[in-house]
């Protein structure tokens, strides 16, 4: 049940969300200011041959780590929007993720008082071994 845990986190629901949606924006900022760089080199460098062919596969790499994120961003979005119209929803889950954490920790420690059988009689001390 570890894995259902972590799906259900209220860090998940909101802080992780805005964490990664917030990461990947702030670098396709940084690869559309490095494909700036990369265009004004190829504008205003004389590139011959080979360095503008390694200056082709830069961009291309760019313009590939630019598209990855930016569909993140994409994908982020509605569900980041739905959790700032939505913050009561997220508080609810936030305590039925308590309520279900308490009940969780009870079971963890449960024991049992025998009410009509013995514990002896159940446990023999003649093994056949």
């Amino acid at each position: 049940m570890p894995q259902q845990k972590e799906l259900l986190t209220s860090e998940f629901i909101s802080t992780i969300a805005q964490k990664e949606h917030r990461l990947a924006s702030e670098e396709v900022n940084r690869l559309d200011r490095e494909f700036g760089d990369l265009r004004h080199i190829l504008e205003l460098e004389n590139c011959k041959g080979a360095d503008r062919n390694r200056l082709g596969t830069k961009m291309q790499t760019n313009l590939r780590a630019r598209r990855k994120e930016k569909d993140l961003v994409e994908v982020l979005t509605p569900f980041i929007d739905w959790c700032g119209k939505n913050e009561k929803a997220i508080n609810t889950l936030r305590e039925v993720l308590g309520e279900t954490r308490k009940i969780e920790k009870r079971r963890k420690y449960r024991t049992h008082t025998f009410r009509e059988l013995s514990r002896k009689a159940l446990v023999t001390t003649n093994n056949p071994e």
